[in-house]
């Protein structure tokens, strides 16, 4: 425990997460992944337009072209969100069963006994 001046303390609670949000698990792991996507889609867009051996024939990839950059965002986004959500729905059903997981995380606690001293002294 550390002290941060003189009305409140640094405190460790142990919280225990017994839902997630599949609505806010999917949204965050769309954006997450449309962003992966989207450095995927940039660096194949580029691999692209080197030039190909004359006589080759042009692969998925080629034909892709730049559209990847539009591509995979939205493919990894969507596979991304929707693997996130049944994780999420699988926690859930879990942590019905077994209790959810046990983190230990800071908390700003204000001594309510010094705050009312401080108001009962200026009276």
């Amino acid at each position: 425990m550390r002290r941060l001046g003189e009305s409140a303390i640094l405190v460790h609670m142990l919280v225990q997460v017994r839902r997630i949000s599949i609505r806010s698990a999917f949204l965050l792991a769309m954006v997450l992944y449309g962003i992966i996507g989207l450095l995927v889609g940039f660096i194949l867009a580029a691999v692209s337009t080197v030039d190909k051996p004359p006589g080759t024939e042009p692969n998925l990839l080629d034909q892709l072209g730049v559209w990847s950059v539009l591509v995979f965002p939205v493919v990894y986004g969507l596979l991304g969100g929707f693997t996130l959500a049944v994780a999420a729905a699988l926690y859930n059903a879990g942590a019905t069963l077994v209790g959810g997981i046990r983190m230990e995380v800071p908390e700003l606690e204000v001594l309510l006994e010094m705050s009312r001293e401080e108001e009962t002294g200026s009276e």
